[in-house]
């Protein structure tokens, strides 16, 4: 019978019939199912053809195409065009903000020990901003390019806020000055009549404030990093 056959194609397959988004899953099949009503002339009733397409390989595709265009992949956070794409959500949400960070000395840590410590900055800084996005919820950890990282978050006290930041530099923080994480945030919150791109301005700018101040730690950073290049 038709139903038994679907049960067992079903274990192990994802059966579909329209071309609405679907979830990807690597350990899954992808059939695309058409049925086509057939008559027959020498049959008394009508009947179906159903047809069977094995779309696995152009699900996946479509599943990494997508992942490229929304990824820093370096990282693996979500990256400048996931952002773009939020925009018009956010210009309709009214309780949301977010902070923008800067890293100290990513082109420090390029000149003087190569752009593969460089790039090792930036991913244990993401890896940092993945693990607190991963333990709560509505925050959105994005790389907005070079050295610059954002998080989202929705409906949060600013008591809250505080308390990630806290988060993030008590992980980002090491004694050893080659493995510590410094960096400069701003804090942008909507408020009445902002639209997205007013919140992103807000954070930047408060941030910029903060990195006129960190002059002294970046002077560190770079008399160390020069004295390991040299040793």
């Amino acid at each position: 019978p038709l139903d038994d056959v679907m049960d067992k194609i079903k274990e192990s397959s994802l059966v579909y019939s329209s071309g609405k988004e679907i979830q990807f899953d690597k350990d899954k099949s992808y059939i695309h199912m058409l049925v086509k009503d057939i008559n027959i002339p020498f049959l008394k009733y009508p009947g179906h053809m159903i047809l069977f397409y094995d779309e696995t390989k152009v699900q996946k595709y479509i599943h990494d195409l997508n992942y490229v265009m929304n990824h820093d992949l370096m990282t693996g956070l979500f990256n400048r065009n996931y952002l773009e794409s939020l925009r018009e959500t956010y210009d309709i949400e009214k309780t949301y903000g977010c902070i923008i960070f800067d890293l100290d000395g990513l082109k420090l840590f390029n000149d003087y020990l190569g752009h593969h410590e460089g790039d090792e900055l930036l991913k244990r800084f993401a890896n940092i901003l993945n693990r607190i996005s991963n333990e709560n919820e509505d925050l959105i950890p994005i790389r907005m390019g070079g050295d610059e990282f954002l998080l989202i978050f929705k409906e949060k006290e600013p008591s809250m806020v505080l308390s990630y930041i806290d988060e993030i530099k008590k992980s980002a923080s090491d004694k050893v000055l080659y493995k510590h994480i410094g960096f400069s945030y701003g804090i942008g919150y909507h408020e009445e009549d902002d639209d997205f791109s007013n919140v992103l301005s807000k954070a930047d700018v408060n941030m910029y404030e903060m990195k006129t101040k960190r002059e002294d730690q970046k002077k560190k950073l770079e008399s160390f990093l020069k004295s390991k290049k040299d040793a």
